[in-house]
């Protein structure tokens, strides 16, 4: 299972130059197997409280994970450098910590993703608000 230490270590060694997007999207894989994708759109969303709806978040991991290493939101702009592998590393440390310290929240916000809508997004299934 993914965890904290592993993503800090992660984000440290893509900060110095020693580790490469590639090793940051094979991370975010690993977590979105493990602990599904509804779980890193939450983490997503929950840390960019502003930005991110849940439909912007998802289509931001999509981009990275097919391949793309900018993104051109104004966060990821700004604090990031239109570096989207350290946005979203960065996310995942935030909620993984949280997790650690929040377990219920962290499962609250995951289960608010599924919204009361009856449309689904086609690689998710996670309901999309009408």
């Amino acid at each position: 299972m993914a965890s904290l230490s592993e993503a800090e270590g992660l984000y440290g060694r893509y900060r110095k130059g020693e580790a490469s997007a590639e090793d940051v999207r094979e991370f975010v894989r690993k977590v979105r197997d493990e602990r599904g994708m509804p779980w890193l759109i939450a983490a997503m969303a929950d840390a960019n409280v502003g930005y991110y709806s849940s439909q912007s978040a998802e289509l931001q991991i999509e981009r990275f994970l097919d391949v793309k290493n900018e993104g051109y939101a104004e966060r990821t702009m700004c604090l990031y450098n239109c570096d989207l592998a350290l946005e979203i590393l960065s996310d995942i440390r935030y909620f993984l910590l949280l997790e650690e310290r929040d377990r219920e929240r962290v499962r609250k916000k995951k289960l608010s993703l599924s919204g009361s809508g009856a449309r689904t997004t086609p690689r998710t299934g996670l309901r999309a608000k009408p």
